[in-house]
């Protein structure tokens, strides 16, 4: 798991707040977890401090807002995280358009109705009758996000790295929904 961990370590959840961000960096399988509410300077400089001694232990950073002097600081640490560490972003609306395009967004911003739990990454007719409803770009990318939280919250973050790389993708390009879909599904059923 973390060899597939290594790939995303730095998260914007949207619409979060720090009970949900706390949640999501446990799924993630975080052995220590230190949570700021507002980042500053000094604790940058703590965050890396941090991230040096501790190397043998998996760390998450949880944090709400970022001062400007932070942010800048932060570029580097979001930019090439240092190894076995994870940072979560859960108030993204003041971040520099840098650290936002270093990270992996994950929507918790309220969507219709999708009726998923976790049973649902052990059903394989329920899974893909659910995917295969869905017929526009923002719904599957929706529906992938919400089913990102789905496998995390039931300890698959493995998993759920793999859903990152489509929601990703299918952001920047135009993919054929059906192959996109199809992977998807098979991903989290293997």
């Amino acid at each position: 798991m973390e060899k597939d961990l290594d790939r995303f370590r730095s998260f914007i959840l949207e619409g979060a707040d720090s009970q949900k961000a706390l949640e999501f960096i446990k799924g993630l399988g975080v052995d220590r977890v230190f949570e700021y509410e507002q980042l500053k300077i000094d604790d940058v400089r703590r965050i890396k401090e941090l991230s040096t001694v501790h190397h043998s232990d998996r760390i998450g950073f949880v944090i709400g807002s970022v001062g400007f002097d932070a942010q800048n600081a932060m570029l580097k640490l979001t930019e090439e995280p240092p190894p076995l560490c994870w940072f979560v972003f859960y108030k993204p609306d003041e971040l520099l358009d840098t650290i936002y395009s270093r990270c992996q967004r994950v929507s918790f911003k309220p969507t219709a109705e999708t009726g998923l739990d976790l049973g649902i990454v052990d059903d394989a007719d329920r899974l893909f009758g659910y995917l295969f409803s869905l017929k526009e770009k923002d719904d599957i990318i929706a529906a992938l996000e919400s089913l990102i939280r789905v496998l995390i919250k039931a300890g698959r973050a493995e998993k759920a790295e793999r859903l990152f790389e489509y929601v990703k993708t299918l952001r920047e390009y135009n993919l054929n929904r059906n192959t996109v879909l199809i992977n998807a599904f098979v991903d989290v059923m293997e």
